[in-house]
């Protein structure tokens, strides 16, 4: 019930804050990839590949000599859920970070290599299931992103280094970004 809650204010919160773009017509910006943690005891807890999804919504452009800055705030979902064995006793864990992020862009004219960092906000969440005992947390800790891509304005991919801050989810990210 609460993860149905939570996703629903997610969800309200994606409609009110691209509700401005749409009518304006800008291109808003969608990503589905992967996230590989850095930590091998977070790897072992929580499993390798998690999903990543997000948007990310326009700002401003500006024209710097031959160089053009884009500037965009980004929301992610990234999650996953495993199950293994820690101490003889079967255990389910999940766990789900939604960073939210101001970035900029950097590209040269008539080239298709950017690079983007970013700064911003991540919420984690964690749970984890041990036989019939059940235990969960939450927190909010500033994160940090950059990321070198390859495309034109369309279409792209872009391989990251996210850092999280305490929660230890730091890592890789390999996404596929479609600006429409």
């Amino acid at each position: 019930m609460e993860k149905r809650r939570v996703l629903s204010e997610i969800y309200i919160l994606f409609l009110l804050l691209l509700s401005p773009y749409w009518v304006r017509g800008e291109s808003i910006g969608f990503n589905i990839g992967y996230f590989y943690p850095s930590s091998s005891s977070v790897r072992d807890l929580y499993g390798n590949n998690w999903l990543l999804m997000g948007i990310s919504i326009p700002l401003n452009v500006y024209q710097v000599f031959r160089e053009e800055r884009k500037e965009y705030i980004s929301l992610d979902y990234i999650h996953n859920s495993y199950s293994g064995v820690f101490e003889g006793s079967p255990y389910d864990a999940y766990v789900t970070n939604i960073p939210l992020m101001y970035n900029t862009r950097y590209q040269n004219a008539g080239k298709n290599f950017y690079y983007t960092y970013g700064i911003g906000f991540n919420y984690l969440k964690v749970k984890v299931n041990i036989g019939s005992e059940s235990d969960s947390g939450s927190e909010i800790d500033l994160g940090g992103q950059l990321a070198f891509g390859y495309g034109t304005d369309n279409l792209g991919i872009e391989l990251r280094y996210i850092e999280f801050g305490r929660g230890g989810n730091t890592g890789l990210c390999l996404t596929l970004a479609g600006r429409f």
